[in-house]
């Protein structure tokens, strides 16, 4: 069944996927257990993690962690940490490019706790060598494209870093110099290598956007000044959100706050920092402004989502701003849908959050999509289902890939009431594949191997059509001479 006959022709091609349909087979259980604050990443081997919060009764809380392969689903989870409830927040995960993960949390107001595992590796291992510290915020993450792992935080009014290279046995803990009064962090790695981190901070009456940069295989410097704003007018500068495109570029967003009112600014830069000037976005101006995340579209167009308190009403959105072009917003996506779970692709042809993209975000109102992660036209959510009472976590699954048609057989000629064959080999990497012959002559067949005589002679179009459960379609067709009997 390997290549078509001589002389036929394989015009074979994948049919672009429609807007990315939901996967139709049932969200997979993480826990039966009380649960919140879940996270998944996936690397570009379809390789990742989920991790979240577990808590059992009122007093105690664990990390728990699982191993996700695209293709394969979520194993079993495993405990990372079990420490008393109060000050637990978290967890915060990234995956590298390669499959280097990191796991991060804060145990308590005074301590960081964080578990990391190699590429190959089967198992996290607990990290070393982080401060323990006091009155500590939660900590943001990014694994590098070279293995290196990064987390931050604030320690009261100072910006604490721990790093491990590759190589390294632990964590290596500084402090971020040049800053005031500390609001918010956001860091992000750099394709390629390196990475950046974003900090709102007041100092001097001054509210002020801090970037530091640091380079591949280099470290973070002293931050430097990208924007502004006049805290003695009753202004400061709160949430951020960092995020890069292609080539490098730098997406930041965050949150410019006046007489309880929050307005959203976004700003594009190049790998070093250098930003433009940064500009409000009109439509933005609402209460409780805050949870900036900031992705990039495969064609360059920059999008930040965000939520706040409209008329009392607690509501999200995007903003998008395609290169070069001016920022506006996006409506609000479905209810359900934590902005923190938003990210920006292209499953349905444009610049919308993944989950919008595909009508209802999951089963029934009560669910609440905590993270999402996108592998390819594919996409990974960890949902909050709330049954008994209580929220569990669930992995849900989106296909927007169309299926492969890895073998198509014609004969390159038939007769004329001459039954002939034709074979078609069709998978997909989420679920069963469907064949459908279509001959070019009014007639079809359904299956893998079908057998067709032609009524007239002629030169037909014979196509395969392939499709996978979600309804993602790919199409291989060849041409058939019939020749009438002797």
């Amino acid at each position: 069944m390997g290549t078509p006959a001589r002389g036929s022709q394989d015009r074979g091609h994948a049919s672009p996927p429609r807007s990315a349909p939901r996967d139709p087979r049932s969200p997979v259980p993480l826990t039966s257990a009380q649960s919140a604050d879940s996270k998944i990443a996936i690397a570009g081997s379809g390789r990742g993690a989920a991790a979240w919060l577990e808590l059992e009764g009122t007093t105690v809380a664990r990390i728990m962690v699982a191993t996700y392969q695209h293709g394969s689903g979520v194993s079993a989870a495993v405990p990372l940490s079990t420490h008393n409830l109060n000050g637990y927040s978290g967890p915060e995960l990234a995956v590298s490019p390669k499959g280097d993960t990191l796991v991060a949390w804060r145990e308590s107001s005074s301590t960081i706790r964080a578990a990391t595992r190699g590429p190959d590796a089967e198992s996290f291992t607990p990290a070393t060598g982080i401060l323990t510290t006091t009155n500590i915020s939660r900590p943001v993450v990014a694994t590098l494209d070279d293995g290196t792992f990064v987390i931050a935080w604030v320690d009261g009014t100072t910006v604490r870093l721990a790093v491990r290279h590759p190589g390294d046995a632990s964590f290596t803990t500084t402090t971020v110099p040049g800053l005031g009064s500390v609001h918010n962090l956001a860091l992000a790695a750099a394709p390629g290598g390196g990475a950046a981190l974003a900090i709102t901070d007041l100092l001097n009456g001054q509210g002020r956007l801090m970037l530091s940069i640091a380079p591949a295989g280099g470290s973070f410097g002293t931050p430097s000044v990208a924007a502004t704003v006049d805290a003695a007018a009753d202004y400061e500068l709160q949430g951020v959100g960092l995020a890069y495109g292609a080539g490098g570029k730098l997406g930041v967003g965050f949150v410019e706050h006046h007489n309880g009112a929050g307005e959203l600014y976004g700003l594009t830069g190049d790998a070093n920092g250098a930003v433009g000037f940064a500009s409000p976005i009109p439509g933005t101006t609402w209460t409780s402004l805050s949870d900036v995340q900031v992705s990039f579209a495969s064609d360059g167009t920059e999008a930040i989502a965000y939520q706040g308190v409209q008329g009392a009403v607690p509501k999200g959105r995007l903003a998008v701003a395609s290169p070069g072009g001016a920022w506006s917003t996006v409506p609000a996506w479905p209810a359900g849908v934590d902005p923190g779970a938003v990210r920006v692709d292209g499953l349905a042809g444009g610049v919308v959050p993944n989950l919008a993209s595909q009508g209802t975000a999951v089963p029934g109102s009560v669910d609440v999509v905590d993270s999402i992660a996108a592998h390819g036209a594919d996409a990974v959510a960890t949902v909050m289902h709330k049954a008994d009472g209580a929220y569990h976590v669930e992995a849900f699954t989106w296909d927007g890939t169309p299926p492969v048609i890895s073998d198509l057989t014609a004969p390159a000629s038939a007769i004329a009431g001459v039954a002939a064959p034709f074979h078609a080999s069709a998978s997909d990497a989420l679920s069963a594949a469907s064949v459908r012959w279509s001959f070019g002559d009014g007639e079809t067949a359904t299956g893998d191997n079908a057998m067709h005589a032609f009524a007239t002679a002629g030169t037909f179009t014979v196509t395969a059509t392939a499709t996978d459960g979600a309804g993602n379609t790919t199409t291989r067709s060849a041409d058939v001479s019939v020749a009438t009997p002797a």
